[in-house]
């Protein structure tokens, strides 16, 4: 404990309090952990357990081992509530959606404290964002950030983190820029929980990346992977090697982006993660394309059509089977391609799955000299990427659009794009 900067006493009476409200024996708690006589000396503040322990402690005692490494005193008011609130922050990491909304009501208010209080509002406004409610998901982590004041920092910087993830969905890229960099302070300067500290990296290292801001995201992902393994913990190591193989690939490092996948696809096999395992297999295969290694591309977007299909995916079977028409297109099997487009086309598709689709159709129009229909395709996936300020992602297109005005021999239509697209790189 001493090596995360906490008071071992502080431990010992949340453990001994979380305790006696479940009615549990010292025997229970320590039942294949550790001695009876050691949970004794933990609740007295007199031993410092392991990380590891006081994450099987955690469990058994069906909280999140944050709260013992969190800065705030145990609750004077009923030691029922803090049991009942991480009871239902675990039914949210497991989308317990109706038993976390059962626990929640059985919380009484006039057993809160502030604290407590602003527990309970946090865990509503992540509720309401894994619903996608994110108006309500925003009022209620302004009502945890308002209870948090003045010293409840741990809650305050959970809470600022949520509301840069809510404000991102809701487009308000400046508030989400300002919130996530709140949390960040609150961990440099006031917050020792080093899980905490990777989730808010991790995040700043997904907003960068989604804002094209991509040197600034592999900072903040080292740093977080850094913190991971300073402390021999292994927190989202998947999804932080994820995103840096996505940010990897983008800036044409394929070698440190395959090897950033690989390492992923191994930290997901080790938790059973399934649909994160067939998302990594899907970046594996586009790179794999990108490298005409046509054969292994095929492998790895096939099985992750299958394992999609077995987990009853329908996004992230979209998603496979859009990168495989790209496969299609590489190994010029064009009728395989079309084909597929237009299976893919009957969905109700989002504005960025059918502006790639648009661009796919347009090279396979493109190649079989169709170019006004190439073009029209092309101007269709210009327009969705204007309309949702996708700005990055016109380079590309522009060139697609300048090949086809070539091909068609309208040279200086072709030129007018070419240098469209070759703007991107001065800029």
């Amino acid at each position: 404990l001493k090596e995360y900067g906490m008071d071992p006493k502080t431990i010992g009476k949340k453990i001994k309090d979380l305790r006696t409200s479940l009615k549990m024996r010292q025997e229970d708690l320590a039942d294949g952990i550790v001695s009876r006589s050691y949970v004794s000396q933990i609740e007295k503040g007199d031993a410092s357990p392991s990380y590891d322990i006081l994450e099987k402690l955690a469990t058994r005692l069906n909280c999140s081992v944050a709260y013992f490494l969190s800065e705030h005193e145990p609750s004077q008011h009923s030691p029922l509530a803090p049991a009942l609130l991480f009871q239902a922050e675990q039914c949210l990491e497991q989308r317990l959606m109706d038993e976390f909304s059962a626990v929640m009501s059985a919380i009484k208010e006039h057993s809160l404290d502030n604290t407590a209080i602003c527990m309970k509002e946090f865990l509503n406004a992540r509720y309401y964002f894994e619903d996608k409610k994110y108006d309500l998901a925003k009022e209620h982590v302004e009502a945890s950030i308002q209870h948090s004041f003045p010293s409840v920092f741990e809650y305050r910087a959970k809470a600022y983190n949520l509301q840069g993830q809510i404000y991102y969905q809701l487009d308000r890229h400046q508030d989400a820029m300002q919130s996530f960099n709140n949390a960040l302070q609150l961990m440099q300067q006031f917050v020792t929980n080093p899980l905490l500290y990777v989730e808010v990296l991790l995040n700043l290292g997904i907003f960068h990346h989604h804002m094209d801001e991509l040197t600034s995201s592999i900072t903040y992902l080292l740093e977080a992977l850094q913190i991971n393994k300073s402390k021999g913990t292994f927190y989202k190591s998947g999804e932080i090697l994820m995103t840096l193989g996505v940010c990897y690939k983008r800036i044409g490092n394929i070698k440190e982006a395959q090897n950033s996948y690989l390492k992923a696809f191994h930290a997901f096999n080790e938790i059973n993660n399934e649909r994160l395992k067939a998302g990594i297999l899907v970046n594996l295969g586009i790179l794999s394309n990108l490298t005409k290694d046509f054969d292994h591309s095929l492998k790895y977007i096939h099985e992750a059509i299958d394992a999609y299909t077995a987990l009853s995916d329908s996004s992230g079977l979209l998603n496979a089977k859009l990168e495989l028409t790209e496969i299609y297109l590489s190994t010029q099997k064009y009728d395989e391609a079309k084909k597929l487009c237009g299976e893919l086309l009957s969905f109700e598709l989002k504005a960025p799955t059918k502006s790639q689709l648009f661009i796919v159709l347009g090279r396979i129009s493109s190649q079989s000299r169709n170019l006004s229909l190439a073009l029209e395709y092309f101007f269709q996936a210009k327009a969705i990427y204007q309309q949702t300020s996708q700005n990055s992602k016109l380079k590309k297109l522009y060139f697609y659009i300048g090949e086809a005005y070539y091909l068609e021999k309208d040279f200086e239509s072709s030129a007018y794009y070419f240098r469209l697209g070759s703007q991107f790189d001065l800029n």
